[in-house]
């Protein structure tokens, strides 16, 4: 019992004298020049809503800038795949949450602003090679699929392959900010951050599209062709990314059951792409090359 307790001791004085494991300051301009920032991380530590020992602040019921503000709200894991979409309980311009690497372990962020567009950066120099944060990323989605149909999203640590040096917010609603809500008749947009270990596999799915889907010929010049073998979807959406992240395609189709769809390839790049595409909820992704 004892030993427990010293070992206990000494994680606490640790953290106390060296800091959180991870402080990422992420920061937030809008179009007329206002500034504001919040400190994000995790620690063993760390907890989902306010922590005394790294000096976190509950300010839910301080009024808000009236022009702009920033504030972190709880975090927790998702269930089913979905982002947190509910308002936050809490509110604090630092959230430490606990270490588990876990790409569902979502931030609430909530933002009010008036003037658009909204620049989110953050300090890239905290990321390295370690792997528990490979994927993290910053997103207005309502779910992993959805982030490909209704949000934007960035992968914020430089190592990751589909990274991005900021995020912008272009207003408020579909697709820019697809959460908002209303308190005390300010609107408040809200996104998500984690600090994720790894994307999910998406083998399932690509098991479940095997004999499904098919796209040809890959690599492409000008032309591509997805061939749709299982007519009992009802919706499905594709899009193709560049390795920058950027939306080069968009197609969204309901209640049609066309067997193939063409896609014109001829003012793209030579190079590497993303294609995803989703049915039914279901996401199919695969690399495209573009060779002219």
């Amino acid at each position: 019992m004892k030993k427990i307790i010293l070992i206990s001791f000494f994680v606490l004085f640790n953290s106390l004298l060296y800091g959180q494991e991870l402080s990422l300051k992420t920061c937030f301009e809008d179009s007329q020049g206002n500034k504001d920032s919040l400190i994000l991380g995790y620690d063993v530590l760390g907890t989902d809503t306010i922590d005394t020992i790294f000096n976190e602040q509950n300010i839910f019921n301080i009024p808000w800038n009236n022009t702009f503000e920033v504030r972190a709200g709880e975090a927790a894991t998702s269930l089913n795949n979905l982002y947190l979409t509910s308002p936050p309980t809490i509110h604090t311009k630092k959230q430490i949450i606990f270490k588990d690497c876990n790409f569902y372990h979502l931030i609430k962020i909530a933002i009010k602003c008036k003037h658009f567009p909204l620049v989110i950066k953050w300090d890239k120099s905290v990321f390295g090679i370690d792997s528990c944060y490979y994927s993290s990323f910053i997103t207005s989605g309502t779910g992993w699929y959805g982030d490909w149909l209704d949000g934007v999203m960035a992968f914020i640590n430089p190592v990751n392959q589909f990274y991005r040096d900021s995020l912008i917010i272009t207003g408020i609603g579909y697709p820019a900010s697809t959460v908002n809500y209303i308190q005390n008749g300010d609107t408040i947009i809200q996104l998500n951050l984690s600090f994720g270990k790894e994307m999910p596999s998406t083998r399932i799915n690509e098991e479940k599209f095997e004999n499904a889907i098919e796209m040809y010929p890959n690599p492409t010049d000008n032309l591509i062709q997805i061939s749709f073998k299982n007519n009992s979807f009802k919706i499905y959406q594709i899009k193709i990314f560049d390795m920058l992240g950027k939306l080069k395609y968009n197609q969204l189709t309901k209640n049609k059951n066309d067997s193939k769809i063409d896609i014109n390839t001829s003012n793209f790049s030579n190079g590497l792409y993303n294609i995803i595409i989703s049915c039914d909820n279901v996401v199919y992704s695969n690399k495209l090359i573009i060779n002219k």
